[in-house]
Formats: structure tokens, sequence, C-alpha cells
């Protein structure tokens, strides 16, 4: 069963650590952008902002992501933010073609699936499934989605 956002109830809940909050005010003082929101995990750290924000925020050619990387001596993604899961999903993988993802809900389960070519199930699980693994943590924490999967269509 597939469902639109809107309908599902799903909103975003998430506090903030004061390590994401002091990351959040070195963000906005190098970009001039405001971040959504902040996820700070072991090796990885995301920025999500408004659509409108994006190029500003990853600078010119990329400038600011580097720029980032080498402050926090971490991966850090900058990602377009919808409170929308479906939406934000397929921002997480902007150069590749995903099918429409869904949302199910069992109860108080809330599973996402992805549907893919065969030939991006690797680029989408990333090795071994970091990649997956993350998308775990990003769905689980923002929208209390328990489960990230792949059908491959």
């Amino acid at each position: 069963m597939k469902i639109a956002a809107e309908n599902q109830g799903l909103q975003i809940k998430i506090r903030f650590s004061p390590r994401e909050i002091g990351l959040n005010a070195i963000f906005e003082k190098k970009t001039g952008i405001h971040a959504q929101v902040i996820l700070d995990f072991e090796q990885h750290i995301f920025f999500f902002v408004n659509a409108e924000h994006f190029r500003q925020a990853i600078g010119d050619h990329f400038q600011n992501l580097h720029v980032f990387s080498i402050l926090f001596k971490k991966r850090v993604h900058i990602i377009k933010f919808s409170p929308n899961p479906i939406n934000l999903m397929k921002y997480c993988f902007p150069s590749i073609q995903i099918g429409d993802p869904e949302v199910r809900i069992d109860g108080n389960q809330k599973e996402m699936t992805i549907f893919l070519d065969p030939s991006l199930k690797g680029i989408v699980r990333g090795t071994d499934g970091h990649y997956l693994q993350l998308l775990n943590q990003i769905f689980a924490r923002l929208f209390n989605i328990k489960k990230v999967s792949i059908e491959i269509i």
C-alpha cells in the first residue's frame, strides 16, 4: 500500500545535541544558511537545507563541502530538505533514478522501500551496506521509520 506523506501523519520531531547546535552555528556563519536539520554520526555529518538555499550552502565548486570536511574531520553531506520522507529519499540520491519509494505503516512500525533497477543496487547499498545503514539511521531519527529496504524492479 502506497501512502502519500501528507496522509501518513509523519512529523519530524528531533532533539539536537549541544554538538549539533554548535555545528549549525559554524555552518550558518560560513554559508549564511540555517540548516533545517543536522545529524552528526560517527563518520558523517548531514546538513539538510531548504531547496532554495542548496546552491549557496554547497558553495562554488562544492567548496563548502571541502572546507567542512577538513574542519570537522568527517565526511560532510549537504542535502535538500523535505518534511516528506518520500521526497527526502529522492534528495538523498539526486544523481540516480529511484522508483517512487513507499512508506508502509503496520501498527506503530513504519518501513520504507526503495525500488531500484538491479544495476543501481550496489550504489544505494554502498560498500558493506554502509549507505543503506546511514539511510536507516537518518530515517529512523527523522521519521521513526524502523527499516529502509531495497526492492529490485
